[in-house]
């Protein structure tokens, strides 16, 4: 499972902004679901980088 964090929690992102954090983060999402033994968690952001959370 990922999950794209905004940048608050009183303010989410615009629908561009995911896309971007989407498009920026795809190979490695790609990779993640491919190769990671399941259950997974990750969390995300539009400036940083993947973080497990499982």
């Amino acid at each position: 499972m990922f999950f794209l964090k905004g940048p608050s929690k009183k303010k989410g992102l615009s629908i561009w902004q995911m896309n971007q954090a989407l498009s920026k983060n795809w190979t490695e999402i790609c990779r993640i679901a491919i190769e990671e033994k399941r259950p997974f968690g990750y969390i995300f952001s539009l400036k940083g980088k993947m973080i497990k959370l499982i």
